[in-house]
């Protein structure tokens, strides 16, 4: 049945995503109600008019969780509904909704009978929703943390502490350490400061380890891939089977990363210098009081890693580890975050986890978001330019 939170009459008097977005800008300039979005048509980026918005839905916190869709008679899809999270909605300059789905994908759509609603609370439901558009699913934040969260998309200020690193100081072989063995703990402190519409801004990490200081700033971004958005991205699935970064941890909602080039010093000296790097605000992935891992045991992991290189390896045996991957997404903590900054060689060594011949992985378990007062929750983010 349907849930109470499709509740149009208290949508109609909330503001909602601006009338005229920029790409380039994507603050609210002017407000729409409910009333305005439903009976809106959607399409998709390809310009093809797919359905209109028939309800919306809320989340615990007040905030748009769903568009809920009808596609009249298109492709014989008119006797269902489809609820389309409210972050894989995207305005355009003109005025008009997109989702990203292809024509051939719509088919494949998970969708319910107009007289059967789901609970639009399940959260097994919900994360095969969201993974099918490739959207984070959101955790369950008070208003106020949900609010900064949604204001890193303008601008991604924190802090981080309680850090460490995995693996040492980059040379170990095995730099992700599942097990939660050598992890290198001490004195540290992380701060991000970040403009995912340009692309500019800073990220330094500090951990006093082992007798040494070992420093990581990163000042320079730049996406080679569609997924990072020219440099910095957010809210965005990562890792896992998203292949979007490599399957090394399970698959994450990423409330915000950037790729570039990052400086490691160790004390005063130059350790490695302009490496490949990235940065993550992630769920919790690592056991903050144990640092492991629940995932898919090195060895088996480094031989779908080669195979995904050569495409050598048969279905028998990959498909196996695939599933494993895939399950061990229900061990990430949504009530969680962690901030991962990684830098490495482009030189590869095939025998170390990650392969490559140095990686510099440091990890913050404690982080302090902006609390940033005024932000829309999950107001639809333009692209940029």
């Amino acid at each position: 049945m349907k849930l109470p939170l499709i509740l149009t009459a208290i949508l109609a008097s909330m503001t909602l995503p601006p009338a005229e977005v920029s790409l380039a800008d994507s603050t609210i300039r002017a407000g729409y109600r409910a009333s305005n979005v439903i009976g809106e048509e959607v399409r998709n980026k390809q310009g093809k008019d797919l359905g209109t918005i028939e309800d919306l839905a809320l989340d615990r916190n007040g905030s748009v969780a769903y568009a809920v869709l009808s596609f009249g008679g298109f492709l014989g899809m008119g006797d269902k509904y489809f609820a389309v999270p409210w972050n894989a909605l995207m305005w355009t300059d003109d005025r008009k909704l997109v989702i990203d789905v292809t024509e051939d994908r719509l088919h494949t759509m998970p969708g319910f009978d107009k007289d059967e609603w789901p609970d639009l609370t399940d959260r097994e439901w919900a994360l095969r929703v969201h993974e099918f558009y490739a959207v984070p699913y959101p955790s369950v934040w008070d208003p106020m943390q949900t609010r900064a969260i949604d204001a890193l998309n303008r601008h991604a200020h924190f802090s981080a502490r309680q850090g460490y690193l995995v693996g040492g100081a980059g040379q170990t072989g095995n730099s992700m350490r599942y097990d939660g063995s050598m992890i290198w703990e001490g004195p540290s402190y992380a701060v991000v400061d970040v403009n995912p519409q340009d692309d500019t801004g800073m990220v330094m990490g500090i951990v006093r380890s082992h007798g040494h200081t070992y420093t990581v700033v990163m000042a320079s971004f730049e996406g080679h891939a569609d997924f990072m958005d020219g440099g910095i991205a957010t809210n965005l699935l990562l890792h896992g089977t998203t292949e979007q970064g490599g399957p090394i941890i399970p698959k994450v909602n990423a409330y915000v990363a950037g790729w570039g080039t990052a400086t490691v010093f160790r004390d005063d000296d130059v350790l490695y210098k302009q490496f490949p790097a990235h940065f993550m605000l992630t769920e919790g992935v690592r056991d903050e009081s144990t640092h492991k891992i629940h995932f898919v045991a090195p060895e088996r992991l480094k031989v779908l890693m080669e195979v995904t290189e050569n495409g050598s390896l048969s279905k028998e045996v990959a498909e196996p580890v695939k599933d494993n991957i895939k399950q061990s997404r229900r061990y990430v903590n949504p009530h969680t975050m962690q901030l991962h900054i990684v830098a490495h060689s482009k030189a590869r060594n095939e025998k170390n986890l990650p392969p490559f011949d140095q990686f510099i992985h440091f990890m913050f378990d404690d982080v302090s978001l902006e609390r940033t007062q005024g932000s829309q929750p999950n107001a639809p983010q333009a692209a940029k330019q």
